[in-house]
C-alpha cells in the first residue's frame, strides 16, 4: 500500500475511534453525558414543580423535553407548571443546555379513586368509558378500537382524569381492547391495578383469549377474572338453564336473580355481616350473573326477622347488604352499578310467626333497573 493510502486509512481509522469516543462520552454513566444531563435536567425540573406546589405534577425528561404527567388544580396552573419546567434550568439549548420544550400531559382536578375504564363490544357498536390517565391514553386506545374494530361504531365517553396506577396503564388497557376484539361480545374494565374480561365467542377465540391471559400482566397489574364462554353454551348455573344473558334486557337479567334465590339464601354468621363459606359457590354464580347484567343498575337489600332490637337489625341488615355488595365488586361486577341498603324487620316476606317463617324473612333481595 503506498504511503498516500495508508495516511487515508490511518485517517479514517482515527475519526471513527474520534466519533466512537464522542459517541461513548455523550451516552455513558459520568456526569456530563446524556443520559447524566437528562437525569439532572429531571431532578432540578421535579425541584421546580415542588417549589410551586405542584406535587400532583410528574415529570419525565425526552432528551431536554420535559414530559408533564399528573394532575394540576385549575388552568392557571396548568401554565405555572409549563413555565417552571422552562425555567428550571436555564434558558435551554443544544447538549448542555437546560429544557428546551415541555409536553403537558397534565388534567386538571383531583385524584380519582377508583381510577375505573371500560370497554364494551356489542352489536355493531364499541363503547370505551370512564378514566384516561392522558390525551395520549386516549389517542392510542382510540387508534386500537379503530384498528380492531372495523366496521363498528366507536362511542367515546372517557374522560381525562389523575389517579392512574403506576405502571404502563396504557399497555394493559390497550392489550385487554386487542383481545377483546376476539370475541363476538364482552367488555373488559380496567379498575385501579384488576383487571376484568366478560364475554363470549367462537370456540377457537375463546380459547385463544384465556391463553394470551395465562400470562402476567405488566405489575401492579393483575387479572381479577376472565369470566369467558363459548357462544351458545350454557353457563353452567342449574336455576337459570334456558335464560339468555347475551345483552340481556332487564327483564332477564332480574329472573336470572329471582329464579337464584327462589331457593336459595346467602347465609351469615350468627348476628354478624360475615358470609358464612358454605354460601360461596351462590355468591360465585351470582357474581357471573351480575357481570352480565352490570349495564344496568343492580340494587341489594338485606332484610331480618323481628327478633331483637329494631334498630340493630336495621343495621346488621345494612352490613349484611353491603358485605354482599364488596363480594360481588371483588369478583369483577362493576361497583358503580351497585347500590346496598337495609331495611331490618320492616318487609318481612311472610309474618315472623314461626321459626320457618323468621328463616324466610332474613334474606338478601336483587333488584334490577
Amino acid at each position: 500500500m503506498g504511503g498516500k493510502g495508508a495516511c487515508w486509512t490511518g485517517f479514517w481509522v482515527g475519526a471513527a475511534v474520534a466519533a466512537f469516543t464522542m459517541i461513548a462520552a455523550m451516552l455513558g454513566p459520568h456526569g456530563v453525558s446524556l443520559k447524566a444531563i437528562e437525569a439532572q435536567l429531571g431532578a432540578r425540573t421535579a425541584q421546580a414543580l415542588a417549589a410551586e406546589g405542584l406535587r400532583d405534577v410528574a415529570v419525565r425528561m425526552d432528551g431536554q423535553t420535559a414530559v408533564l404527567s399528573g394532575a394540576a388544580p385549575n388552568a392557571d396552573m396548568q401554565a405555572v407548571a409549563r413555565d417552571a419546567a422552562l425555567r428550571a434550568a436555564g434558558p435551554g439549548g443544544p447538549y448542555l443546555g437546560g429544557v428546551v420544550a415541555v409536553k403537558d400531559e397534565t388534567v386538571i382536578g383531583a385524584r380519582v379513586s377508583p381510577f375505573s375504564w371500560s370497554a364494551e363490544k356489542g352489536a355493531g357498536t364499541l363503547t370505551l368509558s370512564g378514566h384516561v390517565p392522558s390525551e395520549t391514553a386516549k389517542a392510542r386506545l382510540l387508534d386500537v378500537a379503530r384498528a380492531r374494530f372495523a366496521g363498528f361504531t366507536v362511542v367515546d365517553r372517557m374522560t381525562l382524569a389523575f389517579g392512574a396506577p403506576a405502571g404502563d396503564w396504557t399497555a394493559v388497557a390497550a392489550d385487554a381492547l386487542t383481545e377483546l376484539g376476539k370475541l363476538k361480545r364482552g367488555k373488559v374494565r380496567l379498575v385501579d391495578d384488576r383487571l376484568t374480561l366478560i364475554g363470549e365467542g367462537e370456540q377457537a377465540a375463546v380459547a385463544d383469549v384465556r391463553a394470551h391471559f395465562e400470562a402476567p400482566l405488566g405489575a401492579p397489574y393483575t387479572l381479577a377474572v376472565a369470566d369467558l364462554t363459548v357462544e351458545g353454551q350454557s353457563l353452567g348455573i342449574r336455576e337459570i338453564e334456558g335464560l339468555n344473558l347475551s345483552e340481556a334486557s332487564a327483564a332477564t337479567c332480574q329472573r336470572a336473580f329471582s329464579q337464584l334465590m327462589r331457593t336459595n339464601y346467602i347465609e351469615f354468621d350468627t348476628g354478624s355481616a360475615a358470609i358464612a363459606p358454605i354460601s360461596a359457590r351462590l355468591l360465585d354464580n351470582l357474581a357471573t350473573v351480575a357481570r352480565r347484567c352490570d349495564s344496568y343498575a343492580i340494587a341489594i337489600s338485606g332484610h331480618t326477622d323481628n327478633t331483637g332490637d329494631p334498630a340493630a337489625n336495621l343495621a346488621l341488615s345494612k352490613a349484611r347488604a353491603e358485605a354482599v355488595r364488596a363480594y360481588l365488586a371483588g369478583r369483577g361486577v362493576a361497583v358503580e352499578r351497585l347500590s346496598a341498603a337495609g331495611f331490618g324487620q320492616t318487609s318481612p316476606r311472610v309474618p315472623n310467626t314461626n321459626p320457618a317463617n323468621r328463616a324466610r324473612n332474613r334474606r338478601i333481595e336483587f333488584n334490577v333497573s
